[in-house]
């Protein structure tokens, strides 16, 4: 396959209600009911159809952490690697504010539909204990089948459909490469504080998928202790990505 076929193929993915439930936020404060119940729209919500770099490596889970570069006016793409693994997306390296914009453009309605999913879907399936509902919510894609083949994206876009709405290749990898945009040349203590977040909302979703597969081991109460963790560290990934920003960037909306 070309680079520049792998390029095209290069899918994003894209959920709302009112509930009394608080997160923490730097500084002591905390989001509850009323900003819980603001819905949060993307500009353009077919951007949510777009420019998500869910290839066959990170269907795997074998995310490269290397660099992404931005390419002319077109802003970043994703250089893909090919290792043990299958196909990579390396993370991103952002240099100057142009960039820095072109990549909250990309990542930013990810990143939001992500938390709209959360602080909603996520909710309401741990709340009535349905671990089929929560399992749909967290999944991973389907692993690529020898049918895939025969298709004419490889398959890219049933795989990346089959992604929950709140998984690690729809949200959590749009996370870690907008928290790479700060860094230039070295990582950042900025990129690398928002990346301790990331990790700790993985170990949630992956937490949460467990119980989503098994009924027997869904347990409402622990879930809803896993699930106020992983509501705590979105916010506290949105404190740090909007600190210092310049007036005209876009910020992310806390949960």
């Amino acid at each position: 396959m070309t680079m520049k076929r792998v390029l095209l193929s290069l899918l994003s993915l894209c959920a709302v209600g009112k509930e009394a439930f608080s997160f923490s936020i730097p500084g002591g404060l905390t989001h509850s009911t009323a900003l819980w119940g603001n819905k949060v729209h993307a500009d353009d919500k077919d951007r949510l159809q777009c420019d998500v770099a869910l290839v066959d490596g990170v269907f795997q889970g074998s995310l490269n952490r290397r660099k992404v570069v931005g390419v002319g006016t077109a802003g970043i793409i994703g250089l893909i690697s090919i290792g043990p693994g299958g196909f990579g997306v390396e993370n991103a390296e952002a240099t100057g504010r142009a960039t820095l914009e072109q990549a909250a453009d990309r990542y930013i309605p990810r990143i939001i539909s992500g938390g709209e999913t959360y602080k909603t879907d996520l909710y309401k399936a741990i709340a009535s204990g349905s671990s089929a509902a929560l399992y749909a919510i967290v999944k991973e894609p389907r692993a690529k089948e020898k049918s895939d083949n025969s298709k004419s994206d490889g398959g890219f876009s049933e795989r990346a459909a089959s992604a929950g709405s709140f998984s690690d290749a729809r949200v959590l990898n749009a996370m870690d490469l907008y928290a790479s945009t700060f860094s230039d040349r070295s990582t950042s203590l900025k990129t690398k504080s928002m990346k301790i977040e990331v990790s700790k909302l993985r170990e949630v979703v992956k937490e949460l998928e467990g119980m989503g597969k098994n009924e027997k081991k869904f347990d409402v109460k622990r879930a809803k202790d896993i699930y106020k963790k992983g509501g705590d560290a979105f916010n506290k990934y949105c404190f740090l990505a909007n600190e210092g920003l310049n007036v005209k960037m876009k910020r992310l909306p806390y949960l």
